[in-house]
């Protein structure tokens, strides 16, 4: 399956980025190769993410990267990543 990033999921990842690399680049590029490798790793396996607790609809899951949330939907041909947030944040 392919992977798509809607326009919400790349800006929350890009805020992610400029949230980090205040600290340190280095971690702000590895954390986003790690949330775009998970998000590649669910395309391979879609149903290997957990239903969204908020929405309770299968066709929307997520995985995690330390301590984000990737969070998805199910496709015919393709997973798109509908957000990417912190873990201790609700989605909606």
């Amino acid at each position: 399956m392919r992977v798509r990033w809607t326009e919400r999921a790349l800006k929350d990842i890009d805020g992610i980025y400029q949230y980090i690399a205040q600290d340190s680049i280095q971690h702000a590029q590895k954390t986003i190769a790690g949330i775009k490798l998970v998000a590649h790793a669910a395309a391979k396996n879609v149903m290997s993410g957990r239903v969204v607790p908020e929405y309770n609809n299968p066709k929307i899951r997520e995985r995690f990267y330390r301590r984000y949330r990737v969070i998805y939907r199910m496709l015919v041909r393709e997973i798109e990543i509908i957000a990417v947030s912190h873990g201790s944040r609700l989605f909606g």
